[in-house]
Order: C-alpha cells, then structure tokens, then sequence
C-alpha cells in the first residue's frame, strides 16, 4: 500500500494493491440451496476492484468460477461465471432421477452489483441418463440434448425466467417472457403435449400462478419402486415450499400405464404449497374431486364418480368391476390418520373371488343373479375406514345383494396388497338376513350388522389377488346370538 502525506488525502490517492490466498473456503452459491465447499481461492483487489478465481465442489462436483466487480462506484458492475457438472445432487434438487452420467454446464452473470442483473445458463445433456418418472419422460446417455435459460435477478435475488429451451429425444419446451409472465409456446415432455404460462410471484408471500392447457396431459409412471406408505407420509407433513396456483384444462388425461384408458375432458383449479394441495375442484368424464379446508391443518376430500369401474380401470388399480356409482369422503392431515367412508352401489366384479361366486350360486337368487350378468353384483357397500403409515383398517364394511352379504374387519398394507381382515359371509342375504329386521327379537338371529340367520365365519389373509381363505363351518350352523360362542378363532386372527 502507498498512502501519501498529504493534509487533505482522497482515496484515489491512495496505491493500494492485496493478493489474496483463500483454503477450506465454504461459502453460498449463485445455485441454492447449493454450496460451494472444499474450496481453494485466490483473490486480487486494488480497492477499486475485486477479481477472484476459485476451484470447490458444488453438489459434490468439481466447480471453477471467476467474479469481477467494481466495489467503488455506486451502481458497479459485477461479472460471474461458474463452470460445474450437474450430478445427482443437482438432478434430485430439480425433480429429476438419473442412472449415471454428468451434464457440463455454465452460468453467467452480469449486471450492476446492487440492481438489475442477468443470468444465462446453459447445459449439454448429453453425456447424461435422465428420467422425469411423474411425465413418463427418459433420456439414454449419448443422446443429444441441450438446456439454456435466461433469468431476471436484483441484486442476486431470482425476479423470473425471461427465456427457457429445453431438447432431447421426447422432450421440446419452449419459453418466452412478456411482460413478468412466461409464456410456453411448446411444452413436449414424454406424451404430455401443452402449451400455458407461468407467472411469478408479485409480492413476497404472493403464489406462483400457473396455467396450462392442452390435447394430453399423460402422467403415467412406475410407482413399483414407491412403497405406499411413503407417499401417504408426505401428503401428510405439514405443507413448505412455494405457494402456488393452477389451471389445467387437458382433453386427456393419462394416470397409469396401459391397458388403463384415458380420462376425458379433464379439468383442474386449486392452490397449494409445495407438493401440498390446500384446495381443489376437479372434473372429467363423470368424476369429481374435491379438496377443501377443514381447519389451519386438516382438510377434507370428497370424490364421486358414476362408473367406478371405469375409474378403477384408469387408475390401473382394478379391471374386474364393471359400472356402479362410488362416493368417497375423507379427513386428513396434521399428520392424524386419515378417516373417512366409502360406498359403491350397483357395481358388479366381473372376475369374483371363487368362494364368493361358490357362495353365492348356492341359491336360487344366486342363480337368477348369476344369469342377469356376469361376476358378482353388490347393491350396496359402505366402507369405514381409518389409513396411517401406509396401512388401511377397516372397521365394520359392509357389502350385499340378494344373494350374498359380507362384513369384514381388519387391515390392508398398501405397500403390498397383503391383507388380514376378519369377515362374516351371509348366503341369500335377502331371506338370511330378514329375520334379523324383526323388531325386538332380530337381535337374536343376527349379531352383527349386516348379517344373517346363518352366516359363515372367515379369515381373509395373504396377497389381495390370490387371498388365502380359512371358514369356520360350525359357525354356519348356528344363528347370530350363538355364532360368538362358536366361533373359532382361526389363524390367530382376533374375532370380529
């Protein structure tokens, strides 16, 4: 440093020259939440400006980035550049999975240091393996493909995206600002084909507004990986993130992988935060969904759909019930078990398990049902229930027709489709279960509700599909006062 004697001293008088040498530096990034670490720089400043050159990991790749910055005029500019690889840290921070392979990339940054400033960023995909599962949307490494991004900063602070591209094989967005909303003219990610815009918050705590439409909307992904319960735990935490709102309007919408169709004329308004729905309405071909708040933390799920055999189809949960009505109305959240009721009539499961089909051809009005149509015919079903980490309990569910009727209680794991439910099997339920409407004695003839004169003891255990069934047959002998007496306690499972 050389500093003159002088009475009056400026500091442009003053020579001033500072070489710095930095190591184990740990310090923010222009990426958050990232972070450099394990870093090595060195620093030059002559008091007027600041050059630093510097090598770190940043999620745990190697990084290298210069900054140049005016420190002494007011409204100086400031130029960055950083140079990494995207890794796996990145990719998960961005909702993507990847098998193997990084993507170069670099950003640039240039503006006044306490104002205005643009960031560009650019990335080659190429050398990656990619997947974004929720759109069906996977990339091999080798193939070609490339992202660049220009973004709106003040003093460091993200403002909005002014301009995004994105190409690969199965993947062509195209953005562009005008004004502070973004505009995507093409939006091509696996199946899924939309155009709509997003718009950023307009004031701190405002919500990202988000609006897309488009012929398909095609959110079918393997989920085999995804124990249930796992998902069921975050639809339950406590809401973070950003806040946000969402129009969708789609022709089809795709939610499991074929046989299961499409469903029509698709449509969607709600806000949230995170990956948390606050509130929602939505509709499609003979399908309501409905989320609505209950309290600060809980919040209440209505869905009613006029062919529950078609939803179960286009969920890829079920292909053997055919029609009936379905209604479902739950409470969740603050991290409580989620409680509700479902009912189903006039349904029909086309592929019946063997002994309700054995049961129920063992009458006559098992007979007149079996020729109205195929499968097994329920009238009616009304299903208590209570889910937590993953794991459904029922409580007194019951289902019925004239020919048959069926209660059970006991617990389904969502994870597997194994099950431990303790049921009572009623055979012509329309004549086996009138004596027990009889007013004062019918009490008498059927314990439970929902059962009958004679009635069979089961225990329900194993896979869903190929359930292993155990029936106490002493129990079909005697009326509902004495079936407790009798009934044996099989497989360990507690009595109903």
């Amino acid at each position: 440093a050389s500093i003159p004697f002088k009475k009056v001293l400026l500091f442009e008088d003053v020579t001033l020259h500072v070489d710095a040498a930095l190591h184990n530096v740990a310090m923010v990034s222009p990426v958050p939440p990232l972070a450099f670490t394990q870093g090595e720089a060195a620093l030059t400043t002559d008091g007027r400006s600041l050059h630093v050159q510097a090598r770190a990991k940043l999620g745990g790749e190697p990084a290298t980035l210069t900054l140049d910055e005016d420190v002494t005029t007011p409204g100086g500019q400031v130029k960055l550049d950083l140079a990494s690889t995207a890794g796996p840290v990145l990719w998960r921070m961005l909702g993507l999975e990847t098998a193997g392979g990084t993507a170069p990339f670099t950003l640039h940054v240039s503006g006044s240091a306490d104002g205005a400033q643009t960031a560009r960023i650019a990335a080659d995909l190429t050398p990656a393996s990619l997947s974004a599962a929720a759109f069906g949307w996977a990339k091999g490494p080798g193939d070609a493909g490339s992202v660049s991004t220009t973004l709106a900063l003040q003093n460091g602070a993200f403002m909005g995206v002014r301009a995004l591209s994105a190409q690969a094989p199965g993947l062509n967005v195209k953005g562009a600002a005008q004004g502070q909303t973004l505009v995507f003219t093409t939006i091509d990610i696996g199946r899924t084909q939309a155009t709509g815009t997003l718009t950023p918050p307009t004031r701190p705590g405002a919500p990202w507004a988000a609006r897309f439409t488009g012929p398909v909307l095609d959110l079918r992904h393997d989920t085999s990986s995804t124990p249930a319960h796992s998902t069921v735990q975050q639809a339950e935490a406590a809401p973070s993130g950003p806040r946000w709102t969402a129009a969708l309007d789609f022709t089809q919408l795709y939610l499991a992988a074929a046989p299961a169709p499409p469903l029509q004329d698709f449509s969607f308004t709600g806000e949230g935060q995170g990956g948390t729905p606050l509130s929602l309405q939505s509709q499609a071909q003979g399908l309501s969904l409905s989320i609505a708040p209950q309290s600060a933390t809980r919040r209440t799920l209505a869905l009613q759909a006029q062919d529950a055999g078609m939803l179960l189809r286009t969920l890829g949960a079920y292909e053997g019930m055919s029609g009936g009505t379905l209604a479902l109305h739950a409470v969740y959240g603050d991290g409580l078990p989620a409680t509700g009721t479902l009912t189903l009539q006039g349904a029909r499961f086309v592929h019946a398990p063997g002994v309700t089909k054995f049961l129920q051809s063992l009458t006559l009005y098992g007979v007149a049902e079996a020729a109205s149509g195929p499968g097994l015919l329920v009238d009616h079903a009304n299903m208590p229930f209570s889910l937590k980490d993953g794991v459904l309990y029922l409580k007194g569910a019951r289902a019925f027709s004239a020919s048959l009727g069926f209660t059970a209680s006991g617990s389904v794991v969502l994870a597997d489709d194994t099950c431990n439910l303790d049921a009572t099997i009623v055979p012509a339920y329309a004549l086996n279960a009138l004596p027990g409407k009889l007013p004062w004695f019918g009490h008498i003839f059927s314990a439970e509700k929902g059962g009958g004169l004679f009635a069979m003891r089961a225990h329900i255990s194993g896979s869903l599909n190929e359930p292993h069934v155990s029936i106490n047959p002493l129990s079909a002998l005697t009326p509902g006062f004495l079936r407790g007496i009798f009934g044996l306690n099989l497989d360990g499972a507690p009595k109903p």
